[in-house]
């Protein structure tokens, strides 16, 4: 990094402690670059960035390669190979949503990671990070929680006034994520 590179305001950061916590709390492993637009649409290029799935927050590499937590309003982060994620706001509660497709309609993956432990009969307890993932489709303001199956999927369409023929009649198997984000694709390229 430049001396001179602009820096979005952040506090620092010592690595979150999970002592003893089998995997690690971030979408993947080490730093990777991204750009971050924050909410007032500031724009800060090139950083190094890991994003907490436990937290929900983005963490970046500061001045001196120290690590810092954004604490301002976040719109998107946009890595070099092109995955975006966006702050959305879900039942009251802020948190970031890869963007797997943008268009008429969205579809967003919403990852996150809590600590869970578990022990066997006469076993240590084991603790280890647990990721969920839920799958949402946007049209407009509206947004709808998704399953990886067809009813599902036909069912959110319908609320958010679309009709979805393919997925009704058994032609798309949207079973796996992959399937799902070219069937929405497919939808979009349609409109």
């Amino acid at each position: 990094m430049l001396n001179n590179q602009a820096f979005p305001p952040g506090t620092s950061a010592s690595a979150p402690k999970y002592d003893y916590v089998k995997g690690n709390a971030y979408a993947f492993e080490g730093w990777k670059k991204a750009d971050l637009t924050l909410q007032d649409g500031k724009v800060f290029k090139d950083l190094n960035i890991k994003l907490n799935l436990v937290d929900d927050n983005v963490v970046f590499e500061g001045p001196d390669q120290k690590e810092m937590i954004l604490n301002m309003p976040l719109s998107t982060v946009t890595f070099i190979d092109g995955t975006t994620y966006q702050a959305m706001r879900f039942n009251n509660v802020i948190g970031l949503v890869e963007v797997l497709e943008k268009g008429s309609i969205t579809l967003f993956k919403s990852n996150k990671k809590t600590v869970m432990e578990s022990k066997g009969y006469n076993e240590v307890t084991e603790k280890r990070f647990n990721l969920i993932t839920k799958y949402y489709l946007s049209k407009g303001q509206e947004i709808q929680e998704i399953k990886l199956d067809k009813k599902s999927i036909s069912n959110a369409l319908a609320t958010l006034g679309l009709a979805s023929p393919a997925a009704d009649e058994g032609k798309a198997n949207l079973k796996k994520e992959g399937d799902l984000v070219a069937y929405i694709k497919s939808l979009n390229q349609v409109k």
